[in-house]
């Protein structure tokens, strides 16, 4: 019995994210100017960004979610072979982090790029947050 509840919340889970993705008509749209202050005081923007990079991976996370942890090595790894192509910002998106949060975070974790918070950007209104991470190009 306890199998078949956690089947049917997976499976509504899975719908739910369906579901906002299916409702979602940006898809394939140019993604919306936004800026934040990463974890050492300065502001970054996206449209700024994209003047000297051909790409930025936005990565919506959680300091307490445990894939997002798992794929941070990986994405720093990309990062470390194409920094002069693209950029990373990786922001946070739960009310309970704080910049401090982020900042040990992102040095416990030893990555080199740019870390903030989703508050303030609008990145929710435009792509649907189902589940962390949710990974943006």
């Amino acid at each position: 019995m306890k199998k078949l509840t956690l089947l049917l919340a997976l499976l509504v889970l899975v719908l739910s994210a369906l579901s906002a993705l299916a409702e979602q008509d940006n898809l394939g749209n140019p993604m919306p100017d936004f800026s934040f202050v990463n974890t050492e005081g300065e502001p970054i923007t996206l449209s700024e960004v994209l003047k000297e990079k051909d790409l930025v991976h936005i990565s919506v996370f959680t300091t307490w979610c445990g894939p997002c942890k798992d794929e941070f090595p990986g994405m720093e790894k990309v990062y470390d072979q194409r920094r002069d192509r693209m950029e990373i910002f990786a922001l946070s998106d739960f009310s309970m982090d704080t910049m401090e949060d982020i900042r040990k975070f992102k040095a416990d974790m030893g990555m080199s790029f740019h870390f903030g918070l989703t508050e303030g950007t609008g990145i929710q209104n435009v792509v649907p947050i189902p589940a962390y991470p949710v990974n943006i190009f």
